[in-house]
């Protein structure tokens, strides 16, 4: 009985800590003062990724697609076409290395993510990170 009650102690201790953990990953992304859902971003080895096709990167005047053939990430306007290409860390801007990110484009569940960083830095926009509010705030180059 004992042990019982040691071993129930310790897993609500394994899940309370977990779930602190889970909850201080959460980020919050702000483009021009205005939020994006956070069911968009994922977290992974402290760096956020997001769903290409969220809408983040058309708020900033950008189109969004995918080509399923070559597995390859495609964001772009009339000045600057930035891609990468699936389970890849390289970011490319009009066809040269722009960025070489520490976490890869992927797909979790049936979603692709790609670096926030990368792919915001590649089109030329400023990243900033508040770590006390843990936000994420991406505005336009000085």
């Amino acid at each position: 009985m004992i042990k019982k009650s040691i071993a129930v102690i310790i897993s609500f201790m394994l899940m309370s800590s977990t779930t602190y953990a889970a909850e201080n990953n959460k980020a919050f992304v702000y483009v021009g003062g205005e939020s994006f859902s956070s069911e968009n971003f994922i977290i992974r080895n402290n760096r956020t990724l997001v769903r290409y096709d969220c809408g983040l990167f058309e708020k900033l005047g950008y189109v969004t697609s995918y080509d399923e053939i070559n597995h390859e990430v495609i964001i772009r306007n009339s000045n600057a076409v930035v891609t990468a290409f699936m389970n890849d860390y390289v970011i490319y801007r009009n066809g040269l290395t722009s960025y070489t990110a520490d976490v890869r484009c992927d797909i979790v569940g049936k979603q692709i993510y790609i670096p926030l960083r990368g792919f915001a830095e590649s089109l030329g926009f400023k990243v900033s990170w508040d770590d006390k509010a843990r936000n994420i705030i991406i505005s336009a180059q000085d």
